[in-house]
């Protein structure tokens, strides 16, 4: 059995390894059928954004604004620690 660093955790084979089509679907393109989809919905008015009422009192005297960025699959760790310079 292979082990990792942690000696205590070994890593396990797979039992079954499946190979080739595991699955497949005909679909139309994305885009395409997300306008069929909507077509209906053209020039419609969108639902009004909700404001959001302040909870608590700021000693900011200007906008901040952030980016919060990441690629698809990665956890965001920690977003509750900030450095200021």
């Amino acid at each position: 059995m292979l082990q990792t660093r942690n000696s205590e955790t070994p890593i396990r084979p797979y039992s079954v390894v499946h190979t080739g089509i595991i699955h497949k679907e005909e679909r139309e393109e994305y885009a395409l059928a997300y306008r069929k989809q909507t077509a209906s919905q053209v020039g419609k008015p969108t639902l009004q954004p909700k404001a959001l009422e302040p909870h608590f009192k700021t000693s900011l005297d200007h906008p901040i604004r952030i980016v919060i960025a990441g690629a698809a699959g990665q956890k965001v760790v920690r977003g509750n620690e900030t450095s200021f310079g």
